[in-house]
């Protein structure tokens, strides 16, 4: 079995959590800030509240329509939030105008992103998922070929080359928790062995058959996003994985025997934008809401807004806000 060898479940010791829940005190004292004519900047600092917060309280609380509230902000690069806020939870409100055409080549946009992200996620777990193969890769060279490697025959490369992409990904799967690595790593066995059955590895470990295929899928979809952040170079991964001794000499090796190497890393130095949304104390059915609209980890937020997350996702309105305001807060992190 492929326990690993971590004492504590998540890869992530802290992570900042936005809290932005509202009081009934807290909406007393926003109607009386409003009332005070104060810019929305000032009101959202009074309470200390977010602005993307404060905003759909005042649409909600006042019935303040969208021409009101633009006139009371400072700063306008907020035009842009305070429409996509409007347009997806108060259209009722709305009483400027707002280019539709834009918003539905934006939604169209999206879907095509969606779509594309979908098609790339089920050709590589239905081609790992193949019982047979006609070359006897191993379960590992399999992995390699699907999520590095697009173009090129991963027979036809060096050894040491290989081993490179397996240092890659022995530092990603360090993310993943116990039952992840270990269901994961029975499926693609880190001894080089050929890949498994979800059959084969529910007998093996005693886990549903229904759960080692959840989780795998789960896994790869999440080290696909990964390395669609990171990219496809070892320099990315430089600063925050330490590489044992007896593993720098096993990568100039030349041979095609390939086990999972041995990797460490510095949670401390792991770039922000891996972090899982699943860090940040959300419910397990949001969890999953945010996981099925391809949402796994920060950086993927930085291809979505307000706006997609409620008209695209059906994602609810107090989720949407909670994803947005955790984005800000660290994008400059990243």
């Amino acid at each position: 079995m492929n326990y690993k060898d971590t004492s504590y479940e998540s890869s992530f010791a802290e992570v900042s959590v936005v809290n932005d829940r509202w009081k009934s005190s807290d909406y007393k004292n926003l109607i009386e800030l409003w009332e005070e004519e104060i810019s929305l900047e000032e009101i959202a600092s009074t309470l200390e509240k977010s602005l993307l917060s404060t905003i759909k309280k005042i649409a909600w609380k006042t019935g303040a329509k969208i021409s009101e509230v633009t006139k009371r902000f400072e700063n306008k690069e907020y035009l842009s939030q305070i429409i996509q806020v409007y347009v997806s939870d108060y259209p009722q409100l709305v009483d400027i105008e707002v280019d539709q055409n834009q918003r539905e080549r934006l939604i169209e946009q999206y879907n095509f992103q969606k779509k594309q992200r979908l098609e790339t996620f089920y050709h590589i777990t239905f081609s790992t998922e193949e019982i047979k193969t006609t070359n006897q890769l191993s379960g590992l060279e399999v992995l390699i070929a699907k999520l590095f490697l697009k173009d090129d025959d991963i027979n036809k490369l060096a050894g040491n080359v290989i081993r490179k992409k397996l240092v890659m990904l022995s530092a990603l799967s360090e993310l993943f928790d116990r039952l992840e690595y270990e269901i994961f790593f029975t499926v693609f066995p880190n001894d080089g062995g050929l890949k498994k059955t979800y059959s084969e590895v529910s007998d093996l470990i005693e886990v549903p058959e229904y759960k080692v295929a959840e989780i795998t899928r789960s896994c790869i979809n999440k080290l696909l996003h990964w390395i669609d952040l990171l990219g496809n170079d070892n320099e990315a991964y430089k600063d925050w994985t330490i590489i044992p001794k007896e593993t720098l000499l096993e990568m100039n090796f030349k041979n095609r025997v390939f086990t999972l190497p041995n990797v460490d890393i510095s949670y401390e130095k792991i770039p922000k934008m891996l972090i899982p949304l699943s860090e940040f104390g959300f419910p397990e059915s949001s969890v999953k809401q945010l996981f099925s609209a391809g949402f796994f980890c920060l950086g993927d937020l930085k291809k979505t807004d307000y706006q997609e997350l409620r008209l695209v996702h059906g994602i609810k309105s107090n989720l949407a806000t909670d994803i947005i305001n955790i984005y800000e807060a660290h994008k400059y992190e990243f």
